[in-house]
């Protein structure tokens, strides 16, 4: 069997598109060295070569530097031989007609990840041949969430049932204990999230007037935002007329290191997302001894279980946010639980075993 990959892109960039890339080509180039029959070659449009990594076996891995034109005649050309078509993102659907003229017989899936298939005017509003293209040329889709995949069938038509639920996961090593968040500073808060115009339902903006409100009730925070882009000089200017600019401290974009010495000095983390298409930074938080809170939207509720292994809130409003940074605060017995069963979810659902597992399933479907 031969598995085509169009990615665009995986090695040259960190996000979380680029992640799940990365984790799939892992993935593949496994199922090729367990069976010798699977053949795997996968074209990224936007890396350069020098960003392709040496160490995946199995894997025929070519690279454009953003070259459409050459992506899109190599990716028919491969596709022309091949039984299993996964196509990274919906961007490439227009080579899903092509595919099924040239090769008929070959199954086409397509990734969904999030707000590039919800539709609708606040995201990204569907082309007018979409709907059709997606329901006579992509055999399945592998939907992030079960709330991605009912924005889908909702605005173009497909078929729930041809919709397989394809979850993110971490790395974790569960003999890792990290240091217990309740001997470190109790009040120390994490935020982690780009903060380009189009983020502004990540609602960064209340996390900092939830740190005004806990200043009123007598709880001097500390916020770390880990992030950049247009918004950081409103948030700024924000932090400043709340009279919390001494307790927000905005550290821009950080490198790996320094994200996981804030990781390691933070007791709580925070990010009230609307727009998750699945929710892979409050896994990052559990893997790293945090526990979480997070908003009672999008698909967020499908990772975090309020009460269990995090806290959901609902609306997003500055109170309501400071009620429940106040209730972690004050009781470390409770956040310690809820990290030991978010650590226990990732064992269990969002690990890389079981990502493989799933992928093999995918892959056997038709």
């Amino acid at each position: 069997m031969k598995v085509v990959f169009l990615a665009q892109g995986a090695f040259s960039s960190i996000g979380g598109i680029q992640r799940f890339n990365t984790r799939l080509i892992q993935s593949l180039s496994q199922i090729s060295c367990d069976d010798v029959e699977c053949e795997v070659e996968v074209m990224i449009r936007s890396d350069s070569t020098r960003d392709l990594p040496n160490n995946m076996p199995g894997v025929v891995m070519e690279s454009f530097s953003g070259a459409a034109a050459g992506f899109a005649w190599r990716s028919l050309l491969s596709a022309v031989r091949a039984q299993r078509i996964i196509l990274g993102h919906i961007n490439f659907l227009p080579l899903a007609v092509l595919f099924r003229l040239l090769n008929p017989r070959a199954s086409v899936y397509m990734i969904a990840h999030g707000i590039e298939v919800w539709g609708g005017a606040e995201f990204r509003a569907y082309r007018w041949w979409e709907p059709l293209a997606l329901r006579k040329c992509v055999d399945h889709i592998l939907s992030v969430s079960e709330f991605t995949a009912k924005k889908i069938v909702d605005h173009t038509g497909y078929k729930a049932e041809k919709i397989i639920n394809f979850p993110n996961v971490i790395d974790v090593d569960v003999s890792d204990v990290p240091v217990d968040a309740a001997v470190r500073s109790s009040a120390t808060i994490l935020t982690v999230t780009r903060l380009s115009g189009s983020e502004r339902k990540k609602n960064v903006n209340i996390v900092i007037s939830a740190i005004a409100e806990l200043k009123k009730i007598g709880i001097v925070a500390t916020l770390h935002v880990v992030g950049d882009g247009e918004l950081l000089g409103e948030l700024k200017a924000l932090a400043a007329d709340l009279a919390v600019d001494t307790q927000v401290v905005f550290h821009g974009k950080v490198s790996d290191d320094q994200l996981n010495l804030l990781y390691r000095s933070a007791s709580i983390f925070v990010l009230p997302s609307e727009k998750e298409g699945f929710g892979i930074v409050y896994l990052e938080a559990w893997k790293n001894g945090l526990p979480v809170i997070a908003a009672k939207a999008t698909a967020i509720p499908e990772v975090v279980d309020d009460g269990v292994d995090g806290l959901v809130i609902y609306p997003v409003e500055p109170a309501v946010l400071c009620r429940a940074l106040a209730k972690l605060i004050d009781d470390p017995v409770l956040a310690r639980k809820m990290v030991e069963n978010g650590r226990r979810k990732i064992s269990d659902k969002f690990n890389h075993p079981a990502f493989v597992r799933r992928l093999k399933a995918a892959l056997k479907v038709l």
